[in-house]
């Protein structure tokens, strides 16, 4: 059980991990919010050229965002 922990204790504190956590964490932020992008298309709204660009901007600002404040509560 103690090689196990020292073993995963390594695991979890390298910057291969790291890495993966933090693209998984940008990854999935970034399919939730275009989703919630995809609903209101759905429904007809944001289809305008200009609106189409805020709001492909918007998910891309907001994903870094989400993902920079769960890496804050992660790391506190």
């Amino acid at each position: 059980l103690i090689s196990l922990q020292c073993h995963s204790d390594s695991l979890f504190s390298s910057l291969w991990f790291k890495a993966y956590m933090l693209s998984f964490i940008f990854c999935l932020y970034y399919h939730f919010l275009n989703g919630v992008r995809h609903l209101f298309w759905d429904i007809g709204y944001g289809f305008e050229k200009l609106t189409m660009h805020i709001s492909g901007w918007a998910v891309i600002l907001l994903t870094v965002v989400m993902t920079i404040f769960t890496i804050y509560l992660g790391l506190k």
